[in-house]
This record gives structure tokens, C-alpha cells and sequence, in this order.
């Protein structure tokens, strides 16, 4: 299991319920087994760029909003990729960034 196969299994989840199906609902929409969504959805296998874009299809969403899963890392990566991505960031970008953490972590 790699991280970024869980991350992308945790994402699919999230999208799965988030629009009420089970992991046999969407099995049947895209046509392969629930023990197969299953594991997908917990990093345990790679899968082909064909069953990604079914599994996308089945969500109604495109392919980005599917791997669109940065933010399904656990909290220690996540700290460390934004303080990665600060660290890059401008003066600008940099005081931006201040203003929405400030306003979000009120």
C-alpha cells in the first residue's frame, strides 16, 4: 500500500457517500464486485486508468475532482505538505494565505 493509494481510496469513499451509495451501488453502476471497490477504497490495489474513469463515471465526476486527494492524507502529512507549500510560497501568496488560515482557524 502506498500513500498515495490510500489517499486516493479515502477519496473515493468520501465521494461514494457523499452521494448515498454503497460500496455494492457503486459496484453495480461500474460493473465489477463490491470486494473490489472495497479494495480500492482501502489502498490495497492498483487499479487501471479504465476503472478510474469508471469509478469517476459512477460518481458523477470528473477525473481531477476524483484524484483531487491531498487532502485525505493523515494530519502529520498534511501539516508537513502545507508547511512545504508555504515555504514556497511569495511574500503575497505568503500573507494570503495568513488572511484564510486566520479566518478559517478562528
Amino acid at each position: 500500500m502506498t500513500e498515495t493509494n490510500i489517499a486516493l481510496g479515502k477519496r473515493i469513499r468520501t465521494l461514494r457517500k457523499r452521494r448515498g451509495l454503497t460500496q455494492e451501488g457503486l459496484a453495480e453502476k461500474i460493473g465489477t464486485s463490491s470486494k473490489y471497490i472495497g479494495e480500492i477504497e482501502r489502498g490495497r490495489v492498483n487499479f487501471s486508468v479504465d476503472i478510474a474513469e469508471k469509478i469517476a463515471g459512477g460518481l458523477d465526476v470528473g477525473l481531477p475532482e476524483l484524484f483531487d486527494c491531498g487532502h485525505e492524507l493523515d494530519s502529520a502529512k498534511l501539516r508537513t505538505k502545507i508547511g512545504e507549500m508555504v515555504q514556497d510560497a511569495d511574500d503575497k501568496a505568503l500573507k494570503a494565505v495568513y488572511r484564510v488560515m486566520k479566518a478559517i482557524l478562528r
